[in-house]
C-alpha cells in the first residue's frame, strides 16, 4: 500500500467518523467509545518515525515526500480528527444538557398550563353559577315589579273607593243633618202649636 493510499484511507476513515458523530445514534456512541479506547491515542503519543525512511527519488530527480513526512501529516490529521471528535462530544454533551434543561422547562410550563386550565375551568363554573344567580334575581325582580304594579293598582282603587265612600258618607251625613233640621223644625213648630 503506497502512502497516498494510506493517506486516502485515513481521510476516508476521518470522514466516516465525522459522519457517525453527526447523528445521535448507537453507532455514534460506539464510535466515541472506540476512539477513546483506540490505539490511535497511543500512536499519537509515540515518537515520530525516523526521518531516514524515504521514498525513492521521483523520475524528475526531485525527492518524493518522505514516509516520515507522510506519517507526520497523517498523525496531524488524526490529531485534528480526534480534536474535532472531542469537540463534537463536548458539543453533544452540551446539547444534551440544554435539551434536558429545555425539557425540564417545557415540563414546568406544561404543568403551569395545566394548573391555569384548571383555574380557568373553575372560574368558568363560578361565573356560570353567578350568571345563573343573576338571571334568577332578574326574574324575581321582574316578578316583584309586576306584583308592586298590581299592588299599586289595588292601592289606587282602594283610595278611590275610600274617597267615594267618604263622599257618600258626607252626602248621607249632610242629608241626615238637613232632614234632622227639618224634623227639628217640624217638632218645634208642633211644640209651639201645642
Amino acid at each position: 500500500m503506497t502512502t497516498s493510499h494510506l493517506l486516502l484511507s485515513f481521510i476516508f476513515i476521518e470522514i466516516l467518523v465525522i459522519i457517525l458523530l453527526l447523528f445521535d445514534c448507537s453507532f455514534r456512541n460506539h464510535t466515541v467509545l472506540g476512539l477513546d479506547r483506540s490505539a490511535a491515542l497511543e500512536a499519537i503519543q509515540s515518537p515520530a518515525p525516523s526521518p531516514s525512511l524515504r521514498d525513492p527519488v521521483d523520475d524528475d530527480g526531485d525527492d518524493a515526500v518522505s514516509v516520515a513526512d507522510q506519517l507526520s501529516l497523517v498523525r496531524c490529521l488524526l490529531v485534528a480528527s480526534l480534536t474535532a471528535t472531542e469537540a463534537a462530544k463536548k458539543q453533544s454533551r452540551s446539547f444534551k444538557d440544554k435539551r434536558s434543561a429545555i425539557s425540564d422547562e417545557f415540563k414546568a410550563m406544561r404543568e403551569e398550563i395545566t394548573i391555569s386550565n384548571s383555574k380557568v375551568k373553575h372560574l368558568k363554573s363560578k361565573f356560570s353559577a353567578k350568571e345563573n344567580q343573576a338571571k334568577i334575581a332578574e326574574v324575581k325582580l321582574e316578578a316583584m315589579k309586576k306584583q308592586s304594579e298590581v299592588l299599586l293598582l289595588h292601592y289606587d282603587k282602594a283610595l278611590e273607593d275610600n274617597r267615594n265612600l267618604k263622599n257618600q258618607l258626607q252626602d248621607i251625613s249632610k242629608g241626615l243633618s238637613f232632614s234632622e233640621l227639618e224634623i227639628g223644625r217640624d217638632t218645634n213648630t208642633y211644640l209651639l202649636l201645642s
